[in-house]
């Protein structure tokens, strides 16, 4: 079935992606001095969203995630409803941004102009100092720039907005030199960003700081602190959905589970469990999670804080990282599970369908480095999946824009669009992406 047809059938829909941004050590403690005005502790009463609450007039917000929930460790790139936009870092440490065309299967430089050198600044997708990441928000592709820590004249990281053909690309928020996006990032309904920022005091020491970035200005604002490690599981109502370790330093065996209002930084316990004893995501108003000693996938609400099981005897291995949540794709809940056949890893993919309840698996992998690995899921939109299903070796060759010439020996990822169905009814229909980055 061609691509077309499956978009006639199907429609479009966003997927999200990540940001990035670190900080120049020279400016840390200036920066820090200015920040200091950020409000310390969280209380333990969840925030009143009531619209008619006392002392409050607004509506709640409600969030929803435009990156990576993973944020700096996900993959950097984005899914409009037309294309996939993703990063290519090169030899000298500067990056282009690409961008696969789902209609033709294409996949380009972003660059209105095709014949300038993808090299420098004639060039759109190009960017000097690095790209950590890319999201999507509102019909505009925001570019979120590499630090210059080194030379003459250090800047702190640029986040940047574009128009989604890469042209007319605007500073949108200088990112202090004292804090580091780190985990994913949210938006409201008015498009405002919501995340955490790594932040270095004037003192040295580090913390969470809950910070919204106006989409009117990028004016950013803290709401409140919370302790550096605790992680960040997705997004629910006007909350984060958080984990915290309990007691890191002595031994920790158990961690919290709680909600992190954006609209006033009050903190909600869930529920507590043991320190790796689950691996969860947040997928449709619950969060989903592998009981890794029952061998079950169980469903927690997040409205009642009841708990199911949804799925039972699943194949989970007893090794630490073999079983792995990859999130809600489309329809599917996803679950990596790695096992050792014959002295070599082992990947497979399973499917849990939130529409009825049932599990699939996907047993197709390709071969890396004497190990069978399952695709890497890039994209989903409503029904179709992206994603990368092979591994080759080829030989890059950059020119930086003093004319130097980079040649290094790696490893590309094809990647290829499938229907979802096909996918989880394991057959191998993939259209194969046609990669002119690599001519």
């Amino acid at each position: 079935m061609k691509y077309a047809t499956y978009i006639k059938k199907y429609g479009a829909s966003i997927m999200a992606l990540a940001m990035l941004s670190a900080c120049a050590p020279s400016t840390v403690a200036d920066a820090a001095k200015e920040a200091e005005s950020v409000t310390s502790g969280i209380t333990s009463e969840p925030a009143d969203a009531s619209p008619d609450g006392e002392g409050s007039s607004d509506p709640p917000k409600i969030l929803h995630l435009v990156s990576n929930v993973d944020g700096m460790l996900g993959k950097p790139g984005i899914a409009s409803d037309t294309g996939y936009y993703d990063v290519s870092i090169n030899a000298d440490g500067s990056s282009n941004i690409t961008y696969t065309d789902f209609e033709t299967c294409n996949k380009i430089y972003l660059t209105s102009d095709l014949g300038a050198k993808q090299n420098t600044d004639a060039d759109s997708s190009w960017v000097s100092g690095g790209i950590g990441y890319l999201f999507y928000n509102q019909d505009m592709l925001y570019i979120v720039g590499q630090p210059q820590l080194f030379g003459d004249d250090p800047q702190p990281a640029t986040l940047w907005h574009c128009n989604p053909d890469g042209s007319n690309r605007t500073k949108f928020v200088e990112i202090p030199a004292n804090q580091t996006m780190m985990c994913g990032v949210a938006a409201d309904e008015e498009g405002n960003l919501y995340t955490l920022l790594e932040t270095t005091t004037s003192n040295g020491e580090t913390k969470n700081v809950l910070t919204e970035i106006s989409i009117d200005n990028g004016a950013m604002s803290s709401i409140t602190e919370i302790p550096m490690g605790d992680g960040m599981l997705g997004v629910w109502q006007d909350c984060f959905i958080m984990t915290h370790v309990k007691d890191p330093d002595q031994g920790a065996s158990m961690c919290e589970l709680y909600t992190l209002s954006v609209a006033d930084g009050s903190k909600q316990i869930i529920e507590e469990y043991e320190l790796d004893s689950r691996e969860m995501a947040v997928a449709d108003g619950s969060i989903l999670y592998l009981d890794n000693a029952a061998n079950c996938l169980n469903q927690l609400s997040l409205e009642t804080h009841e708990t199911k099981t949804l799925a039972n005897n699943l194949p989970l291995q007893a090794e630490r990282g073999a079983n792995h949540v990859r999130g809600l794709w489309g329809d599917y809940f996803v679950i990596r599970i790695s096992r050792i056949e014959n002295g070599a890893e082992k990947q497979t993919l399973y499917g849990w369908n939130i529409s009825d309840g049932t599990m699939v698996t996907n047993s197709y992998t390709y071969q890396q480095d004497g190990s069978s690995h399952s695709p890497e899921l890039l994209a989903a939109v409503n029904g179709i999946y992206l994603l990368n299903y092979n591994r080759i070796p080829v030989t890059l060759h950059t020119t930086s824009a003093d004319g130097t010439v980079y040649t290094m020996e790696d490893y590309a990822f094809p990647s290829a669009i499938i229907a979802e169905s096909d996918f989880w009814a394991d057959r191998e229909d993939f259209m194969e992406v046609n990669d002119q980055t690599l001519s």
